[in-house]
Formats: structure tokens, C-alpha cells, sequence
């Protein structure tokens, strides 16, 4: 008995003794879209779905206040080629197999109505990644300390000056013209944000 018939078999005897379900270990060859291909021994089986149902499944949101929203909820994880999984029938058959498991994922998807999470060797993208990557916290820090103490700096020079008759500001020129000639470095977005960590 070849290895297709041998499972056909084992999910037929399983149905029959009233279970209705199988599992069993296979390993990925391709994944397309939400569903991937598998081979077992030498068997190739095409189709199986990444999640157990293709039901688009909803959520309540939100309280008695604001109202109650439904909103479209999705977990997938995409599983690495040539993974092993845990794939299952709940049929029995060959039509409704599905990856209930994965050893290794390529990546983690996570939607909540507006809000997702997308994960994978690039990093984490939060709702789509539009607004760049999240803030390094240490070096804006450091941004924002050179700036204030530029402006410390500044409010010092102005607060020990001392008005001189008939100078026209020549002392206060004097005392700021070093602090003036500092010159400030622009900020480039690269320096303070994480691409792997986008929001």
C-alpha cells in the first residue's frame, strides 16, 4: 500500500471508530497565500490551509457607552519551508486539511479590527508600518539634552550680560559669538528610529 493510501486509510479508520478527526506530522515545501503545500514521505499534499477554518471571524469591541463594534479578527502563522508541522482533518479526508502547529515560523500575523502585528526576520510592524519605525528613546534623549543645555547656554549668556552706556550691544555680541558660532547638527529620522520596529 503506497504512503497517500496508507493515510486515506488511517483517516477513514478513524472515522469509523467515531472520532472524526487526524493528525499527523508533515514537512513544508511552498507556501501560497493562506494555504501551503506539505509533503509527507513522498507524498505531496496541496491546499492545506494555514488556519482550521476559512471563516472570517468577528469580535464584539467596545462598551455601553461607545457602542459595540464587530470587527474582523485573524491569527495566522506562516510556517518556514521545509518546517515540519502538525497538519489535521477534521472531515478526515483530504479536502479540509489544515497546519494546526509549526516547529519554525517565517511569520506571525495578528489583526484585531483596526489594530495588527506583523512579525518576521525583517522585525515587527505594528498597523502597517506608516508612521516608520518606533523611537530609540536613548538617542533622542541625547537629542534633546544637547538642545537644552545649547539653550541653557544661551539664557546664561544673556542673564550675566551687563548693559554698558554707548556700547550698542557690543559685549553681548562678544559673549554670544561663541555659543553662535556651535552650529546645531540637523537630526536625520534614521538616527532616532528603529526599522525594525515599525508603527
Amino acid at each position: 500500500m503506497d504512503k497517500r493510501a496508507q493515510i486515506v486509510q488511517l483517516l477513514s479508520d478513524l472515522l469509523k471508530n467515531g472520532r472524526g478527526n487526524a493528525f499527523f506530522t508533515a514537512q513544508v515545501v511552498s507556501v501560497e497565500g493562506d494555504t501551503c503545500t506539505v509533503m509527507v514521505d513522498e507524498l505531496e499534499l496541496t491546499g492545506v490551509r494555514l488556519k482550521p477554518t476559512t471563516d472570517v471571524n468577528k469580535i464584539a469591541i467596545g462598551n455601553v457607552e461607545t457602542g459595540w463594534e464587530l470587527v474582523e479578527t485573524k491569527m495566522t502563522i506562516i510556517p518556514a519551508i521545509d518546517s515540519m508541522v502538525l497538519v489535521g482533518s477534521f472531515s478526515g479526508d483530504f479536502n479540509n486539511l489544515f497546519v494546526l502547529q509549526a516547529d519554525i515560523a517565517d511569520e506571525v500575523y495578528c489583526r484585531t479590527g483596526a489594530m495588527s502585528v506583523r512579525m518576521n526576520k525583517e522585525g515587527i510592524v505594528f498597523n502597517d508600518g506608516k508612521l516608520g519605525g518606533l523611537v530609540k528613546l536613548e538617542e533622542l534623549t541625547k537629542k534633546i539634552n544637547t538642545l537644552e543645555s545649547d539653550l541653557n547656554t544661551l539664557k546664561q549668556i544673556f542673564s550675566a550680560w551687563v548693559t554698558a552706556p554707548g556700547d550698542g550691544g557690543a559685549a553681548l555680541k562678544l559673549a554670544a559669538t561663541t555659543w553662535a558660532l556651535q552650529g546645531i547638527t540637523q537630526t536625520k529620522s534614521s538616527e532616532l528610529a528603529n526599522e525594525k520596529v515599525r508603527q
